[in-house]
Order: C-alpha cells, then sequence, then structure tokens
C-alpha cells in the first residue's frame, strides 16, 4: 500500500515594475528609471547613494550598477524637463495665437460696428428732412414729404452708404402744380436734400395745353438732359 502525500507550495509574489520602458525626449528609459526620475526631478540632480537600499553589499560596493542607474536617472530627469519646457513653449504658442486671432476677430467687429455707424449716419444725413427748412415750407402735404422720404431719400441714402456705383434715385422729378414758383422752390429743395452740399438742380419748366406728343417728347427731352447731368 502507497501512501501519497501532497504538498501543497506557496508562492509569494513581490509587486515590481514591469520594465516595459518608455521614451523620453528621443531616449529609452527603463520604467523603474523613470519612476525614480519623477520621483526625484524636484532634486534636480542624484547619485547613487540615493538608491542604496535597493542593492545588497557587495552590488553595491563593487559594481558599476549604481552609478550606472543614478547617471540614468538624471539623464531622465534633464529629458523630462527639456519636454515639459518644448510643451509649455508650444502652449504658449497656441495661447500667442488664441490671444491674436481674438485681437484681430475684436478689431473686425470693431470695425464693422464703425463702418454700420457711419452708414447709418449717412441714411440719417439723407432720410432727415428735419434740418431743410426749404423744403418744409413749401407747402407739401405731410403725406407727399413722407412718400418723399420713404421713396425717394431713404433709398438713395442707402445706395450712397452702400457705396453703389449708381445710386437709387431717378434721373429727374416731375412737380406738378398752379405755382411755378413754389414748384421750382419744391424742386430745388428735394434736389437740396438729395445732393446734400453738392447741389446742381437743373430746373426745367412745361406746360401741358392737351397736347400729348408735345408734353411727352418735352418729358424725353428734360429726362435725356437729365441723364447727362447725373
Amino acid at each position: 500500500m502507497k501512501i501519497c502525500s501532497v504538498q501543497n507550495t506557496i508562492r509569494q509574489y513581490q509587486p515590481s515594475l514591469s520594465f516595459k520602458g518608455k521614451t523620453i525626449n528621443g531616449h529609452y528609459y527603463t520604467d523603474q528609471e523613470y519612476v525614480d526620475a519623477l520621483k526625484y526631478k524636484s532634486y534636480g540632480h542624484v547619485d547613487y547613494s540615493y538608491f542604496v537600499d535597493r542593492y545588497g553589499f557587495f552590488e553595491y560596493v563593487f559594481t558599476k550598477n549604481p552609478e550606472r542607474h543614478a547617471n540614468e536617472v538624471n539623464k531622465c530627469i534633464n529629458d523630462i524637463k527639456e519636454e515639459e519646457k518644448q510643451k509649455n513653449a508650444i502652449r504658449e504658442e497656441k495661447l500667442r495665437a488664441i490671444e491674436k486671432e481674438k485681437q484681430e476677430l475684436s478689431k473686425k467687429i470693431e470695425d464693422i460696428e464703425k463702418k454700420e455707424k457711419e452708414r447709418k449716419k449717412i441714411i440719417e444725413k439723407y432720410a432727415n428732412i428735419d434740418k431743410n427748412t426749404e423744403l418744409l415750407s413749401c407747402g407739401l402735404s405731410q403725406e407727399n414729404i413722407e412718400q418723399l422720404s420713404e421713396e425717394l431719400f431713404q433709398p438713395y441714402g442707402e445706395s450712397v452708404a452702400n457705396e453703389e456705383q449708381y445710386p437709387n434715385t431717378p434721373n429727374g422729378l416731375l412737380i406738378q402744380g398752379d405755382d411755378s414758383a413754389q414748384n421750382e422752390k419744391a424742386a430745388k429743395a428735394i434736389a437740396r436734400q438729395i445732393q446734400q452740399e453738392n447741389t446742381i438742380s437743373n430746373v426745367q419748366q412745361i406746360n401741358f395745353d392737351g397736347n400729348i406728343e408735345k408734353f411727352q417728347n418735352d418729358l424725353k427731352r428734360i429726362k435725356t438732359i437729365a441723364s447727362h447731368e447725373q
């Protein structure tokens, strides 16, 4: 009869680094060298005495292993700092680029706002008839004045403000009424409102005596004159 005895073997595992390694600033270091470099980075420099507890007496005294490890840790510290310096430089450059872009955008917005303010000012100059006392005193009804403002002065001011080559204004304006002096006064006041400081008006008086063909020809003639003088 055989009696077999089974002996359980208990294995103890000590935690250790995998030593897969890491490349820092183009140089390869073991995990232990990298971990030690992170640990002692603030020291700036280490010597092999920092690792005395890691080696046995013989290895520590009679081999170069501790010294080689300390040298690699110091190199790793320098490479880590160099990488951080490079990353900080890149980050600062990005921040400067962002700040420059913000300033350029702010300047564009400021220019747009300034241009829009000037544009509104130009339109207001043409659309506002409060200062044109001659126009207000030439006998036009409120309805006539509002129609002129909406259909003539405002569109013309917008054309000028938008720097259009051909402002949105008619070549001529026909005023009908029994009082020719008042009609001429109104025509000049309207021309002054449109042309502002550069008033050049050509007032032509025509009469309608029942001859439609003659009246139409007179209108065409005046239109031709106005087209050449605009």
